[in-house]
This record gives structure tokens, sequence and C-alpha cells, in this order.
């Protein structure tokens, strides 16, 4: 018993401290919920007497209608402002077509079909009340490259942004002036003439402002094969080389990736292990992959990878893939341009190139052994001149023909490899896509060009 006391006695302590850790979690997760709770019921207040008034307007005629459904539609809004439910979205676009107010109902249509889990109902409904009054108003329908998100303001840069690219806006109709703007990207505006019942399209390519490279190591740096000095410098987004040279050292780069409004540093040592660029270059925007890993996409693509073979894979859609093994080399630059030709892949595909490596390796293997057999029946013939009884023997004489049998069976093998290597050469012709790539690794300014069809 005294021990069961002591144990009782000492979990009330426990238990006390525990209860008062926890109490400030759950009053504060109360208080969260009554907040929420309470919003919600304000937003739900203006809610229901939009509708009442606007049953109220359905009744009424002439100026008393018009004064109930702007009443109608103030409740919406300040319901809007304090949720933004889709009810109330939907409501209040089709208070402002009842008002004649098409332009401001296509904004709200637009935000209500945004929200995401609508029903397929619902989703009708929205789309069916927005195709009605598309020929009611003049829409410019506006984008934006490299990237979205980009900020629109129409024809006045004081007011409020009317919101982010990829866009649609009803406008009066007539000439407008849409200005974009980004932190990223440098301004830029464009003209667009709206028209009722049509959709004006506007397009806008965006320049990315520069990003800070800040560079230093004990040395000459380059960036990009320009000599700079330690320190930070403004380039364009992108793929950038930085390179250091330093006197008795190899030379070590590093491939950077610029990103629009994210600068970087780089600190490079002598001594570093210096990593191999593998550029490439393609007629039409492709995607590339290195040891089956995805580096990038476009026409052109750089990627950091480790001096040594590496295989290359371009693909681009309508376009036969072209797949090759590229050797990077440490502190230099393989670059591979590939051209990329339609067409269907070869019936053979890589069986003839295969064959002909065989043939190759058979041919090597045949002038390695005429030339060994040739070299010991000329010593064996020196030795009978010489009437050497030590190598003018009958076993020296037999190794001599055994070696000449196992020459004439590789040339053998050669022969069936080349007349076989022909013949599927000539199957393979067919309609092959006939994508080429040129190979160019260059370190130092030397280069060497390898050039193939596959």
């Amino acid at each position: 018993m005294t021990a069961q006391r002591s144990h009782s006695s000492g979990s009330k302590p426990l238990l006390v401290c525990l209860v008062l850790m926890l109490a400030p979690l759950a009053v504060g997760e109360s208080i969260v919920l009554a907040q929420a709770s309470d919003v919600n019921a304000e937003a739900r207040v203006f809610f229901d007497r939009g509708n009442e008034l606007f049953e109220q307007a359905g009744r009424a005629r002439g100026r008393r209608q018009r004064r109930l459904l702007e009443e109608a539609l103030q409740s919406y809004v300040s319901a809007l402002r304090i949720v933004r439910s889709r009810n109330a979205l939907f409501n209040a676009a089709v208070v402002l077509e009842q008002l004649e107010r098409a332009d401001e109902a296509f904004a709200y249509y637009r935000e209500y079909l945004a929200i995401p889990g609508l029903t397929d109902d619902e989703r009708a409904q929205g789309e069916t009340r927005l195709d009605g009054i598309r020929p009611l108003i003049a829409v410019i329908d506006i984008a934006s490259t490299p990237i979205a998100g980009v900020q629109v303001f129409v024809d006045r840069l004081d007011l409020a942004a009317r919101g982010e690219t990829p866009l649609q806006i009803a406008v009066s109709p007539g000439e407008h002036t849409i200005f974009f703007r980004h932190p990223h990207y440098g301004d830029a505006q464009m003209r667009a003439t709206a028209v009722i019942g049509s959709t004006a399209r506007v397009r806008v390519q965006l320049e990315a402002n520069p990003v800070a490279l800040t560079v230093s190591g004990d040395g000459q740096l380059s960036i990009d094969g320009n000599p700079v000095e330690a320190g930070t410098h403004q380039l364009p987004p992108g793929n950038h080389v930085v390179r250091l040279e330093a006197r008795g050292r190899e030379p070590v780069q590093r491939l950077v990736q610029l990103r629009p409004g994210e600068p970087q540093e780089v600190r490079l040592a002598p001594g570093d292990v210096s990593e191999g660029i593998l550029r490439i270059t393609t007629n039409v925007p492709a995607t590339v992959r290195v040891d089956s890993a995805e580096v990038g996409r476009g026409e052109s693509v750089d990627a950091s990878v480790d001096p040594g073979p590496h295989l290359v894979r371009v693909e681009a859609e309508g376009f036969e893939p072209w797949e090759g093994m590229v050797t990077a080399t440490a502190g230099g630059m393989s670059q591979v341009r590939v051209t990329m030709d339609a067409g269907r892949s070869p019936p053979l595909g890589v069986a003839p190139h295969i064959v002909l490596g065989l043939t190759g390796a058979a041919a090597i293997t045949f002038g390695v052994l005429a030339a060994k057999a040739r070299i010991d029946h000329n010593d064996y013939r020196d030795a009978c001149d010489a009437r050497d009884p030590n190598r003018c023997t009958s076993e020296a004489q037999d190794d001599i023909e055994d070696a000449n049998v196992r020459a004439d069976i590789v040339l053998g093998v050669a022969g069936a490899l080349a007349i076989t290597t022909v013949i599927l050469y000539l199957l393979n012709r067919g309609e092959a896509g006939g994508t080429t790539a040129d190979v160019q690794a260059s370190r130092d300014g030397a280069a060497v060009t390898v050039g193939g069809r596959f």
C-alpha cells in the first residue's frame, strides 16, 4: 500500500503540469476555431441579406427593382470581402448581368470557374452564363512568356492590377494600353484594340532582369570565356561557365545556372575536381537526357557532369530520337549538335553497326595472327638453313601449320561478317529518319569533330 500511495502522489504533479502545458494550446485552438466561425457567420449574414434582396428584386419593377439589385450586389460584395465563396461569386455575377454591367459580370464568372472542386453541373452553369454575355462585351486574352504570373494593368498604372497572366478581361471597346510588371523582369506594354463580341489576343515576351553572380578564386577568372575580376557581376539569366586558371595547376570550371531573381556565388580553388560540361544543341526544341536523367529542354541545354563517358539521348515529338556516347573532359566542354530528322526508325536498328564492329575486330585479329604465323615461319626457315637441331623440328613445323589454320579460320569469319554487314546495311536503308549529330570535344582551344548518322 505504501508503494502505491507513493506512486500515486508522484503522478499527480506530473498530470497537473501536463494539463497546464496543454491548456494554452487548447485555448489557442478554440480561439482560432471561434474566429473562423465568426468570420463565416458574418459573411453568411451578408450573403443571406443579398439573397433576400435579390428575391425581392425579382418581384419588383422599374427603379425599385434596380435599387434592390444594387443593394443585393452590395451585400454580396461585402460577403466576398470576408470570404471568396463560390456561391457569393456566382450570385454577384448574376446580379451584375441583370444590372447590364456585363464586363464586371465576366470577371466574376471567370473567378467562379477558376475555383477548384466545382461539380460538373456548377461548371456547366457558369460556362453557359459566361458564353451568354460574350457577345455583349469586348474581351482581351493576355498571356506572357517565358513565365506566367505577371501583373496586368489596363490603361493606368496608378489603379489596381486587373490580375495576373494568363488572363482574360472584359474592357470597353476601343484602343487600350496593357502594362506588364514582374519583380524579376523588365516592364513592358502593348496596345490592343477591343471589339464588342470578339476576343483580342495579346502575347508579350518579357526580358529577365540581370542576375548577380559573385565569383572568387586565386588565379585568372573568366565567365563564358571573357576574363573578369573577382567580385559581383550582373549577367542575363541562363547557363554560364565560370573558369579559374592558376599557373602550374589544372584549370577548374563550373557551370552556373542563373534563374531570374536568384543571385548566386561561386568560389573556385586550384585542385578542385573540375566538372565537364556537355552542351547539346538541336534544330528543334527537344528533351535531353544524360545517363537516363533529364537535364533540360529546349534547343540548347547545358549539363555539368563528371569527367568520362556519358550516354546522351535527345528526344523531340514527331522526330526520331538520337542517342550516343559523349566523353566529358575535366574542365572542358563537349558540344553535341543534333539535327533531328522526322521519319521512322531503321527496321534493323543498330544491328548493322554492331556487325560492322565485329567485322573490324575479326579483321584486326586476322592481321595479328597472320603476322605472327609469318614471323614463326621465317624463324623456322632460318633455323633449318643453319641446321639448328633445337629449332628445326617437326613440332615447330606443326605449330606453324596450326597458326596458319587459325589465321585462315579468322579470315573466313571476317569475310562472312563483311558480307553480312553489307546485306544488313542494304536491308536497313528503308526510310530511316537519318538524324545526324556532330560531337565536338574542346579544351584550351583544341577541338576534335566526329560526325555520323544514326
